[in-house]
Formats: structure tokens, C-alpha cells, sequence
């Protein structure tokens, strides 16, 4: 198995998230939080640990963990997003051709609150990729579309779906 190594966010993912990401919110200078820096590299750490003993769980672990902390002042879904389509990709993985309403039958199973928002996408796997990385991070208790699943919960739920979007080349 391939680990993303803290020289592969250095040396390009930051610029690819502030390249790539279109919205109207100024991109952080990751590289210059030292403690988010520090943070990471013992994330990058964990997530080569026995613990996590494929590469769905692995790939979970690093996708909620990023996604849900406070790593960095502004960014972490981001850097959760880029973090798992890099892992994704240097493992030799690809996304499956699922139709949206597939996608949108899972959604109602695992986030039954939460309103799938319609923005257009190149490909379904990066509408349910954004939807998902939104539907996580909305708590019951500060939104009606909220979840209330503990951090291991929505590392089962992040692998299913992962098992779900994910095929082997």
C-alpha cells in the first residue's frame, strides 16, 4: 500500500486545493500553521498503523479524521476531499459509474435528514464525494439535517461508502 507523505501536501496538494476549489473564500496557506502541519504528519502517521489493516479502513480513518478536526484554521473538508482522491489514486483506485440515484438511495439510508445539494458535477462520483463530505460534518444538534453518529460510526459509514464509489483498476 502507498501512504500520501507530508512532502506530497508541501510539494502539491495545497496548490492543487487552492488552484481547483472555485469558490469566493480566500485558499490558507496550509504550509505556514505549523501546528496543523504537525497534526497532519501525525495523521499520516496513524494511518499506516496495523489498526487499519485495508485500505477501505485506512482510507476512512484519513477521510473523517481530516474531515471533522480542527487541523487547520479553515479547509479541513478540503483537505479531507483531496486527501482521500490522492490516496485513492496512488493505491490504483478508481471510482465506479453509478448512477445519481444510486448514490441518492444510499444518502436516505445513511443521512436521512440531510438535503442533497444539486450542484452540477463532471462525473456523479464527485456530486456524491461533495454531498458526502458535507452530509458528515452537519451535526443533529446545530442543523436539522444533521447526524448524530459518534466518530467511529462515521468511519463504518465513510468505509461503506468507500466500498461503495471504489473499484480496483
Amino acid at each position: 500500500m502507498v501512504y500520501p507523505k507530508l512532502k506530497d501536501y508541501t510539494e502539491f496538494i495545497f496548490n492543487d486545493i487552492r488552484k481547483l476549489v472555485y469558490d469566493d473564500i480566500q485558499k490558507p496557506l496550509y504550509e505556514q500553521d505549523t501546528s496543523g502541519i504537525e497534526q497532519l504528519k501525525g495523521l499520516l502517521e496513524r494511518v499506516q498503523a496495523k489498526h487499519y489493516p485495508n485500505y477501505y479502513k485506512k482510507a476512512a480513518y484519513l477521510f473523517v479524521a481530516l474531515s471533522t478536526s480542527h487541523y487547520f484554521k479553515n479547509g479541513n473538508k478540503r483537505i479531507a476531499l483531496f486527501s482521500y482522491i490522492y490516496f485513492h489514486q496512488i493505491n490504483n483506485f478508481r471510482f465506479r459509474s453509478i448512477q445519481q440515484k444510486q448514490y441518492e438511495k444510499w444518502f436516505k439510508t445513511y443521512f436521512p435528514n440531510y438535503k442533497l445539494h444539486n450542484e452540477k458535477f463532471m462525473s456523479n462520483a464527485g456530486w456524491a464525494l461533495y454531498n458526502f463530505n458535507r452530509a458528515m460534518n452537519i451535526k443533529s444538534e446545530s442543523h436539522k439535517q444533521g447526524h448524530s453518529y459518534s466518530f467511529d460510526k462515521l468511519k463504518k459509514i465513510t468505509e461503506d461508502f468507500i466500498m461503495l464509489i471504489s473499484r480496483k483498476k
